[in-house]
């Protein structure tokens, strides 16, 4: 089993009050194993943490995922030390890195965020259009 070295994004997820900032990593398995992985990433400070199970993954084949690291505080700029932590979901065995990062500002702004599944925006058509009627 192979995992990346966690990747920041600057993104955040969760209520302010418990918010998450997201990091990326890839993992791939060259030999079969019949268990689940448990993959996490953990706050050393505050040792609260999040996982994910990975019940499908197939021989070679690259899955990348975003895992939500609680944070210290809504406004820290320092140094925090974390742990992703790698396991067989029935093993008790576990491999573990730790890793310094900076926490990103918050956004604390209110706002609401849409997501449209069926959304298909046609350039062939508008640009039809646009060169029919003299653009919008």
């Amino acid at each position: 089993i192979y995992i990346s070295y966690p990747r920041k994004l600057s993104l955040f997820f969760g209520p302010l009050s418990l918010s998450k900032q997201v990091f990326e990593v890839s993992i791939t398995k060259t030999e079969d194993t019949k268990e689940s992985l448990v993959i996490g990433l953990e706050n050393m400070s505050t040792k609260k943490s999040e996982i994910i199970k990975l019940k499908d993954l197939s021989i070679n084949e690259i899955k990348t995922l975003k895992i939500g690291l609680p944070i210290n505080e809504i406004d820290s700029n320092e140094k925090i030390k974390a742990k992703l932590f790698l396991k067989l979901e029935n093993n008790k065995e576990e491999v573990s890195a730790e890793f310094p990062y900076i926490q990103d500002k918050i956004p604390t702004e209110e706002g609401t965020g849409f997501v449209y599944t069926g959304f298909h925006f046609d350039t062939t058509y508008h640009e039809e259009q646009r060169v029919r009627y003299g653009g919008f």
